[in-house]
């Protein structure tokens, strides 16, 4: 009996190697890693031999790069692959997809730059290059301190190789005493679309590479404003026609127009949207635009996108000011500005208000205002209620001439406004 049990014990234990055995000869090694090239499913133990080349790397984010503070050119990616630049053999960046306003500090050469972009799932390694690249530019470049700003080069899928045209971009000085010497941001598509340059009065031959393809230019009009949150001003917009690139028409030129000054005769009204959407601007019940004064088109003035601004000439009045989403529904805010032709009157959209009791006991008209003036006139020995921006504790009281200029305080929603 016993023999027989040291006999089945000896069967079992036997069984049980043999079939451990054949268990680790059927484990498979191989690459176990699913982000890899060469990822293998079936595979148990990992070989370390998985294939970590940059057509892999390049489309995870931590490998693409930072665009430069400051640089002479502004790449605009609309495809949904990363892309390597070089200048000549010198790699320089990984531009990230759908990306807009990518700036890039290439250094300059005494002729021209010779650019290339390869799409990083043609690129086993960066020092192994196919023989054609996806797109190639050569270009005279400015150094980064150049007033002419970027050159703009906008990348699309539409086309490869040599399927790529020039906008040839000038903005020449005026002598018009009517017309304002601003600075020129360039978007293509729509207000909200990439920047592919920036230009001053006086550029001349600017140019901008872009893909074969139909297309419309936004200029956006700004100037320089420290005493705002943003550091400039809009000054406003204007767009193009279509502009069409293709085999036949692969060279435009396209002159900037200079921005109208506002009119000796009208009101200045800045309005910045702070909605967070797309909003319209109306007085009364009609849109801004059909009061404009002074402008050669006011088609779409109305419309202000989130975080932008918009300078309104107007003829001098009381104007009942509101605002609307595009789908037609009024937003919240509705009270009277008070414009004249002496002061530009900024109103930012979409800000807290309160009303505030105005007391004016001076013999005089008197202005509100902090920064710029809030569109708010009490006149003379006058007591109003007024719609102020909630966050202002004390405001800027002054007349036309500044001979009277006191900074008072709000207390329990009133203003007063005594007697020297």
């Amino acid at each position: 009996m016993q023999s027989q049990s040291f006999l089945w014990f000896g069967i079992v234990l036997l069984t049980s190697f043999l079939w451990g055995c054949q268990s680790v000869e059927d484990e498979k090694l191989g690459c176990t890693d699913p982000r890899s090239l060469n990822y293998d499913p079936d595979a148990v133990f990992d070989s370390g031999e998985c294939d970590y080349s940059d057509s892999y790397r390049y489309f995870m984010p931590e490998f693409w790069s930072e665009a430069d503070e400051r640089g002479n050119l502004l790449i605009v990616n609309e495809t949904e692959s990363p892309l390597h630049l070089f200048e000549g053999t010198t790699h320089l960046k990984v531009i990230p997809p759908k990306v807009n306003d990518f700036l890039v500090n290439v250094p300059v050469r005494l002729d021209k730059t010779q650019l290339d972009l390869y799409r990083a799932e043609a690129v086993d390694h960066i020092d192994d290059l196919p023989e054609k690249s996806f797109k190639s530019w050569v270009v005279v470049l400015g150094s980064t301190a150049s007033v002419d700003g970027p050159v703009g080069w906008v990348v699309s899928d539409l086309v490869t190789g040599e399927g790529s045209g020039i906008i040839n971009l000038s903005y020449p000085e005026s002598d018009d005493n009517n017309r304002l010497p601003c600075n020129v941001d360039v978007f293509l598509h729509s207000k909200t679309g990439g920047r592919i340059t920036t230009v001053v009065p006086g550029t001349l031959d600017k140019e901008v590479r872009i893909d074969y393809g139909t297309y419309r230019l936004w200029f956006h009009y700004w100037e320089s404003d420290p005493s705002s949150s943003e550091g400039f001003q809009t000054v406003g917009w204007k767009s193009t026609d279509d502009i069409v690139l293709n085999a036949n028409y692969p060279f435009r030129e396209e002159e900037i127009p200079a921005f109208e000054k506002v009119p000796d005769d009208a009101a200045a009204l800045m309005v910045v949207n702070r909605y967070g959407e797309t909003i319209n601007v109306k007085l009364g019940d009609r849109y801004i635009e059909n009061h404009v004064v002074g402008r050669e088109n006011t088609q779409a003035m109305s419309t202000i996108a989130d975080r932008d601004s918009m300078l309104y000439p107007v003829a001098p009045d009381s104007y009942l000011l509101n605002f609307e989403k595009l789908t037609g529904s009024s937003l919240n805010d509705r009270f009277y500005v008070d414009l004249n032709k002496y002061f530009m009157t900024r109103i930012v959209a979409g800000e807290s208000r309160h009303e505030v009791i105005v007391d004016n006991q001076t013999g005089m008209a008197l202005f509100l205002g902090k920064e710029h003036y809030l569109g708010i006139e009490v006149a003379a020995s006058q007591t109003e209620q007024v719609s102020m921006p909630e966050a202002l504790t004390t405001v800027n009281v002054f007349n036309r001439d500044s001979t009277f200029f006191r900074e008072i305080a709000i207390e329990n929603n009133t203003l007063t406004i005594a007697e020297e």
